[in-house]
């Protein structure tokens, strides 16, 4: 019997496709969100919009302001300085208990996540939304991240997805990017925990720092 699918609302659609244009780099830092026109251009009334963007407000993706209403928001260097140090925090504990406790299905899993993050890095052009969802999944699969550390992950992540953007827009990051997961994919398919967590940190670094050049530019 085939996996039943509850659809989604007009608000997770909405809020998808919108954090789907902000970590492609469609929505650029500080471009006005004009709800009328956004509601017109998905098909929807402006309640699921207006709560979509409630949403990301509190995930610090949009600001709104009185008169001026809601804008993408502008990339600063100390909030992805903060972002990433809490990403931190959480995904070292992650990886290195979900390393050392890891079973060859698990492993057969990081590795097909793997195969599909290495086909969009390697693309001629890459997809920066395709980049970035398979840049997740290879993360998640590695992390499996328990239901209430996700939601903490995800609101992180989510925080970042703009950064994320400007990162995948330069090809030499993603080159960088692409050796430095395999150099994670073989510490993991070795089990080898304390590795894997020493260069997803230093995966995390490089990346704030290319950013952080890239902010200050």
């Amino acid at each position: 019997m085939a996996e039943f699918r509850r659809p989604q609302t007009a608000q997770e659609a909405v809020l998808a496709e919108l954090r789907r244009r902000v970590g492609s780099g469609e929505l650029t830092p500080g471009a006005p969100l004009r709800q009328d026109e956004l509601a017109a251009d998905l098909g929807v009334s402006r309640v699921p919009l207006r709560e979509a963007l409630r949403m990301l407000e509190a995930e610090g993706q949009v600001t709104y302001a009185a008169h001026r209403g809601y804008r993408v928001a502008d990339l600063h260097s100390d909030d992805l300085e903060e972002i990433y140090h809490l990403r931190g925090l959480l995904e070292d504990d992650l990886a290195l208990r979900s390393v050392r406790a890891q079973t060859p299905a698990q492993v057969a899993a990081v590795r097909v996540a793997f195969a599909r993050l290495t086909a969009a890095e390697s693309t001629a052009d890459p997809d920066p939304a395709a980049l970035a969802a398979a840049n997740r999944a290879f993360h998640w699969a590695i992390l499996r991240p328990a239901p209430r550390a996700e939601r903490i992950l995800a609101t992180l992540w989510n925080a970042s997805d703009a950064y994320r953007a400007r990162w995948f827009a330069d090809p030499g990051n993603v080159a960088r990017g692409a050796d430095e997961h395999a150099q994670v994919m073989a510490a993991v398919t070795a089990g080898k925990a304390e590795s894997v967590v020493r260069l997803l940190a230093a995966h995390r670094t490089g990346a704030v720092q290319a950013l952080r050049a890239s902010l200050s530019g």
